[in-house]
């Protein structure tokens, strides 16, 4: 008995140890603290601090934001209008296609259509001529005369006032006529005249006025159709 005494208290005595060596049950797998969790450092504090003194500031890019900025007005309602000339035109019914295209043009806003009508005399040919002779006969003789040297295209005048001349020939282009003169005038003929003949004509010009910002597009319009009358920029008055 006195031996199982000892085996008892030997026991308890080492159960003690073991109890003593262990760590405290608080201390093992311990879960953080409520208010250590989610406590911020201090310089988020100081962080948090600041952006409550601050006013709100809006990003207008990343928030909806419900008060408009102001746009300025476009430039071009403060700019003058453009306004071209377009022409001349001889031919009225020409001109008139070309404003019925003009008008049908959507993506051109124009202002004002304006036709101006001007006359003037226009070189219509240059008659080469000798100039009258006392007879017919006397004509005829220089016919001869034309034939024998090689020329060609000639005819007597048979009345008028210039009755018994003998007409070498009638010119749109007066380079063509001065080939003519240079070459009889070669052969001996030094008394050989000119005539210039006018005709009146009706030219026709269109005055436009459009948007300043859409004379880019008349242009190349004209560019693409109408190379042959490119509207010239002119003031508006």
């Amino acid at each position: 008995m006195r031996n199982l005494a000892l085996v008892l208290l030997l026991l308890n005595i080492v159960f003690l140890s073991w109890q003593l060596l262990l760590p405290q049950p608080n201390q093992v797998n311990q879960p953080n603290q409520p208010n250590q969790v989610n406590q911020p450092n201090q310089a988020n504090q100081a962080n948090q601090a600041n952006q409550a003194n601050q006013p709100n500031q809006v990003n207008p890019e990343n928030s909806d934001y419900s008060h408009p900025i102001p746009s300025p007005e476009p430039e071009e309602l403060n700019q003058p209008p453009a306004c071209f000339h377009i022409g001349p035109y001889t031919d009225k019914e020409k001109l008139d296609e070309l404003i019925n295209l003009l008008k049908s043009n959507k993506n051109i806003n124009f202002e004002q259509f304006e036709v101006q009508t001007s006359h003037t005399r226009v070189l219509r040919s240059i008659w080469v001529y000798l100039p009258p002779f006392k007879s017919k006969l006397a004509a005829k003789n220089a016919i001869q005369s034309l034939k024998q040297a090689g020329f060609k295209d000639y005819r007597i005048v048979a009345k008028g006032q210039f009755q018994n001349a003998i007409s070498l020939g009638l010119y749109n282009k007066p380079l063509y006529a001065e080939i003519r003169v240079k070459n009889l005038k070669r052969k001996g003929y030094k008394n050989i005249k000119t005539q210039k003949r006018y005709k009146d004509v009706t030219k026709y010009v269109l005055n436009v006025r459009i948007p300043t910002n859409q004379q880019a597009l008349l242009l190349n319009m004209f560019q693409e159709k109408f190379q042959e009358s490119l509207p010239k920029a002119v003031h508006c008055h």
